[in-house]
């Protein structure tokens, strides 16, 4: 179940004072102790805290691997910027719904990378794994009468094997992982062999048909429950 506001506020004192008085919950909210109470309860009702003194329950959290695009839309010579991709949309959103989420994902130091870290302070959402590349650029996408060409040489590319490795620490607490295609083979099959390793489940989500081209001489295309984000790649 999703927590408001207040609760994660609550969530985040405990974690730091797991012994705190309810009085002092109180004086620490400016809140009255009776309405502190109820907070608790609702939180004990959530299933985020068991037993006496705070004991505060596993937080497993969903990993979200995935690109975080610029784009720029061009249309009878009106321009606009938009932020995209499947790292940003979905961790964003899941995250905005109170899902505690890490993401995996690249920008270059740069302005748009700048404009999409921006765009993510969201307190359930932990930005620790984003990786900003000095050498290459944020993903930028121009879409120009509803043609999209993305530029390759990205940020994106940072995101290797040996760094998706080096999180190990985060699939062993993890409940869910979703995984953009786009990122390659390689990357996918590391994400199922973690996934197996850890027995969580994996989302594998295709933003553009041509996306899973690549599995087709793989054994990895069998074990991929997938998703098309974009309803016109079905036409």
């Amino acid at each position: 179940m999703s927590l408001t506001s207040r609760e994660q506020e609550i969530m985040k004192i405990l974690t730091n004072n797991p012994m705190i008085s309810q009085e002092e919950l109180a004086t620490a909210l400016c809140i009255s102790r009776s309405a502190a109470a109820v907070h608790i309860s609702n939180l004990i009702k959530k299933g985020k805290i068991v037993g006496r003194g705070y004991v505060l329950s596993e937080n497993k959290s969903i990993i979200v691997l995935g690109q975080l695009i610029g784009g720029i839309n061009v249309k009878e010579q009106h321009i606009s910027f938009s932020l995209n991709g499947i790292g940003f949309l979905l961790g964003s959103g899941l995250a905005k719904m109170g899902e505690s989420v890490s993401l995996i994902a690249a920008v270059g130091d740069d302005f748009i990378g700048r404009a999409l870290i921006n765009e993510l302070q969201i307190e359930t959402l932990d930005k620790k794994h984003l990786l900003i590349s000095n050498e290459l650029g944020t993903t930028l996408e121009v879409i120009e009468n509803n043609q999209h060409r993305k530029n390759s040489d990205n940020a994106t590319k940072a995101i290797t094997v040996d760094y998706i490795e080096t999180k190990e620490h985060l699939f062993k607490n993890a409940h869910t992982i979703v995984n953009d295609c786009s990122l390659g083979v390689d990357i996918t099959a590391t994400i199922l062999r973690l996934s197996n390793k850890y027995d969580f489940p994996t989302i594998n989500v295709l933003n553009d048909v041509k996306d899973i081209t690549p599995f087709f001489s793989t054994k990895i295309l069998l074990n991929l429950d997938t998703v098309i984000m974009h309803k016109n790649q079905l036409n």
